[in-house]
């Protein structure tokens, strides 16, 4: 990536001042430049700013980063293709003079906004989209409205949903919600996914059917069956990333049923590489007609698979180097992909399509390690570094696994096997602050993400008082179908019939919603639960949290993607407060080298989704490299 920046010199002249990683060819390009100067010092690049054009036709198969400058385009199919009116007969939406929407018909609630009938009116109209809207503006309601309103019109009768494990009833909660479609979910032990098959067999009355990816592909033999009584003709797949390798058996399978309609949802569109694209254009077929006509790793170069498919995807796009050749060191041809898919994705912001929705603030609280923690710190560091220097670059990954032990020095001692004590972490004393004041003295209820289980337990204990809600990766996403729960009542308790209707619902709700949902319910609606506390990765998707609008990260994952996907549990629709991040950082470690990196994968992403330019390539740090420059 080149990060290209506009600055006056001390010539009062306007100049372009140009910063690379080494890349030989950039450097011989921007030479061709008349009036370009190159600092031997600084290793940058000034252009006279009157040759802007040039620089950027020159540069046209390279990614450029204009510091400071808005995005000229804002990726995906322009909105106002569709109505901000309900094209189906029988909906429709009525608007004041401020543009909101003040009365429906036809949809079970109201819209948010006219945005969310416009993602209403793609998924209507397109068999293939990929509703790329960002976290928090409500894919859900726009998907299974539609998919609800199609089926009305006599376009379907039936769609399977694919989602993580932990949404799976989240899922069930929102269609009944939503619309008034049957939602069931296939899951639970073999004897009650059998109930289910049967039933799914032998009925007419459900339209959705739920399922995680996992299950799915475990399952494939038992939906073909489903499919063929009951043909499903429309797939959504919720957090679509988890089919982005097509050499993986999910990625393979999902191609298996021949859907007619297909919505891919997420809003990380590519949360790491252009090229995990592939799966979505391929499901959609939207692939680019040049990308799949030549395979140079067959010896006939023939395209005859999906795996064949996907390696004449990657000669297309991607810049082979390293290791035999094989290692990808940069992309090309870049524009033609972002066409794709761009011409196929609807995607909005919640900065602007929520306007009233209330800003998020980030700040950073920089942390200067407790003694303790130095001392081991820099033990851990140096036996990396030395275990390094004797590494073969294919052994890096396990040095990459060793950083993990840096990241945990920072956060507690406790966590590398150090008995408690008061010098073992600047993080939690400074954690203490933060719970005083926005818990005890301004009475607000706060999040708190870790990556790390142990962490998630040592904060537990410690605030313990305050009631907390816990969700991480053991706590179970399922229930009982309401059938089953009914029948379990009535063996339960001998007087279930003459029970009051309300003592009825309480009973069932427990048994119908899972442990995890009932801890979000417990942090929503319970005054005494104060605090939410939560592994980054089990709660970066569906749950929402908006009943605070204070989050704090101890530390921090590898990508945007699931730091930007974590916080937005509170900053969604239905949040009513401006909503503060706070990320405690323990200067000179890995927490600001990490920190800095899922910052430059952002505008990695932004720059792929959101810009139009020129073919681009972008040279990469090789693994070897990287772990040396975190540590």
């Amino acid at each position: 990536m080149i990060k290209a920046e506009k600055i006056l010199g001390k010539d009062n002249n306007i100049w372009i001042k140009v910063s690379f990683k080494k890349n030989p060819l950039i450097f011989d390009t921007i030479a061709t430049i008349r009036g370009a100067l190159y600092d031997y010092k600084r290793n940058i690049w000034a252009v006279p700013y009157y040759k802007r054009q040039e620089f950027e036709e020159k540069l046209g198969g390279f990614i450029i980063d204009w510091v400071d400058e808005p995005t000229p385009y804002n990726g995906g199919i322009p909105e106002t293709e569709f109505s901000k009116y309900p094209i189906v007969p029988g909906y429709s939406v009525t608007y004041n003079d401020e543009n909101e929407i003040v009365d429906f018909t036809g949809f079970k609630s109201a819209p948010w906004a006219d945005f969310q009938v416009r993602g209403f009116n793609a998924i209507v109209e397109r068999d293939f989209l990929i509703l790329a809207d960002e976290m928090g503006t409500g894919k859900t309601f726009q998907t299974v409205t539609a998919i609800e309103a199609k089926k009305k019109l006599g376009q379907l009768n039936r769609c399977l949903v694919l989602a993580k494990a932990s949404l799976l009833y989240m899922w069930r909660d929102e269609i009944e919600k939503f619309t008034n479609c049957k939602a069931v979910v296939f899951a639970g032990t073999p004897k009650q996914r059998m109930k289910i098959s049967n039933y799914l067999h032998e009925s007419d009355e459900w339209t959705f059917l739920i399922m995680s990816y996992e299950m799915y592909r475990r399952s494939i033999g038992t939906i073909t069956n489903i499919d063929n009584d009951k043909p499903i003709e429309c797939i959504v797949l919720d957090e679509a990333h988890k089919i982005k390798n097509p050499t993986s058996k999910i990625g393979q399978r999902i191609h298996y049923l021949p859907f007619k309609y297909k919505y891919v949802l997420t809003g990380t569109p590519l949360p790491n590489s252009p090229i995990e694209s592939f799966n979505y254009l391929k499901l959609g077929n939207k692939l680019p007609p040049k990308s799949i006509e030549y395979n140079p790793f067959k010896k006939n170069n023939q395209v005859n698979t999906i795996i064949d498919e996907w390696w004449a995807f990657k000669y297309r796009y991607c810049i082979y180097g390293g290791y035999r050749n094989r290692e990808i060191v940069g992309y090309k041809n870049i524009n033609e992909l972002r066409s794709a898919i761009q011409d196929n994705m609807l995607r909005r912001t919640k900065e602007e399509k929520l306007k009233d929705l209330p800003e998020v603030t980030f700040k950073n609280i920089n942390l200067e390690m407790l003694p303790k923690q130095k001392r081991i710190y820099e033990a851990v560091r140096k036996e990396i570094l030395e275990e390094l220097a004797e590494t073969d670059i294919h052994k890096v990954p396990s040095m990459l696994a060793k950083i993990t032990r840096l990241q945990q020095v920072t956060d507690s001692l406790q966590l590398v096997g150090v008995e408690p004590s008061k010098d073992q972490s600047i993080k939690l004393k400074a954690l203490d602050d933060l719970i005083e004041e926005l818990v005890l003295d301004a009475d607000e209820k706060v999040i708190i993400f870790t990556k790390f289980r142990t962490m998630l337990d040592i904060i537990a204990e410690k605030y313990k008082k305050y009631n907390p809600a816990i969700i991480h990766g053991d706590i179970s996403s399922s229930a009982l179908p309401k059938r089953e729960a009914l029948e379990k009542c009535k063996r339960k308790y001998s007087n279930w019939d003459s029970m009051s209707k309300k003592e009825q619902e309480s009973i069932l709700l427990d048994l119908t919603t899972s442990p995890r949902q009932q801890e979000v319910y417990r942090f929503q609606d319970d005054e005494d639960c104060r605090i939410f506390i939560g592994t980054t990765e089990a709660c970066k998707e569906g749950l929402t949290l908006t009943a605070a609008s204070n989050v704090i990260f101890i530390d921090y994952p590898w990508n945007w993607a699931s730091y930007s996907q974590a916080y937005s549990r509170a900053h969604r629709i239905g949040q009513k407060n401006a909503v503060t991040v706070y990320n405690l950082i323990c200067t000179n470690t890995v927490d600001e080298k990490i920190f800095n990196t899922i910052i430059n994968k952002k505008s990695m992403s932004e720059i792929m989704l959101d810009t139009k330019v020129g073919d681009n390539e972008v040279k990469t740090q090789k693994a070897y490299e990287f772990v040396r420059s975190i540590i």
